[in-house]
């Protein structure tokens, strides 16, 4: 079992009580969502006229387990808290610079 600790939380800050946060609550951070990024990978997906299948097809040899439900939830970070890795940012960025807009 995890061992509870008081921790400075977002309300503590404004002069509330601390939060107790558990060992593992604290490795999570508390930003928000780059929506910047998930901008870009939107704007991407419409520009080059890819399909999901071809986004997630470029992207799948770094990382295994991406699907297309994950592109999806990728694109809309403020609503699932998932954002796409930097090196496949990177990936995208390539074949873009590479290929050009559609």
């Amino acid at each position: 079992m995890d061992r509870v600790q008081k921790s400075p939380g977002l309300l503590e800050q404004d002069g509330a009580e601390s939060v107790q946060t558990t060992k593992h609550e604290e490795m999570i951070t508390r930003r928000k969502p780059n929506v910047k990024r998930a901008n870009w990978l939107k704007e991407f997906h419409v520009r080059s006229g890819m399909t999901s299948a071809e986004i997630v097809e470029l992207i799948r040899p770094l990382c295994p387990g991406f699907d297309k439900p994950l592109l999806v939830k990728c694109e809309n970070p403020e609503k699932y808290g998932i954002q796409l890795s930097q090196k496949a940012m990177r990936r995208l960025k390539e074949v873009e610079k590479r290929d050009g807009p559609a």
